[in-house]
């Protein structure tokens, strides 16, 4: 997974994350001011004998902590955020107690290609195509994915993602039609 310890204003950007054993993106001791955007975190931290959850943001690290445009899921019904100290199953018992976090997340089933063969590109129907904020990664870098592969616009997914460039796909690979 993903761990920022004691480290001021991490940005953890456009990845995919899965089956780790504690929870998938962890920030913790005093981290604060973290940007968590545009992920994919699935099955992290289930039956762990530490942490647990798909994001896990501390009580010494949730000031100033924005979490926006992930796609969470756990396919047992686990937790799959910890936030401030208290663990939620759902997006919306989590935005009962924190609006504002995650308010463009998706609790749902990333459609990857093969999980269990380590094959995280995204599949037709994912909820990850055409929704990620296109502003967080305003560089030259930023118009590409993991392997180098353009973002671009499937024409048949509505594009529900954040300006400027609505397109953009969430985690580490953008979808590429056969």
């Amino acid at each position: 997974g993903i761990d920022a310890l004691e480290s001021p204003n991490p940005r953890i950007f456009h990845n995919s994350v899965y089956k780790n054993v504690t929870a998938g993106i962890n920030v913790e001791g005093n981290s604060t001011n973290a940007t968590i955007m545009n992920n994919i975190s699935h099955d992290n931290g289930i039956n762990s004998p530490r942490t647990e959850g798909d994001i896990r943001v501390t009580i010494s690290s949730a000031p100033g902590a924005v979490s926006n445009y992930n796609v969470v899921f756990s396919s047992v019904g686990g937790r799959i955020y910890h936030w401030n100290g208290t663990y939620f199953r759902s997006l919306t018992t989590l935005h009962a107690a924190y609006p504002s976090v995650d308010a463009n997340g998706i609790q749902a089933d990333p459609k990857w290609e093969d999980p269990a063969l380590d094959n995280f590109r995204l599949t037709s129907g994912s909820p990850a195509i055409d929704s990620a904020k296109s502003d967080v990664l305003l560089t030259p870098a930023g118009n590409h994915d993991a392997v180098g592969n353009l973002r671009c616009d499937d024409s048949f997914t509505p594009n529900t993602g954040g300006a400027p460039n609505p397109y953009y796909d969430r985690g580490a690979f953008e979808y590429v039609a056969n």
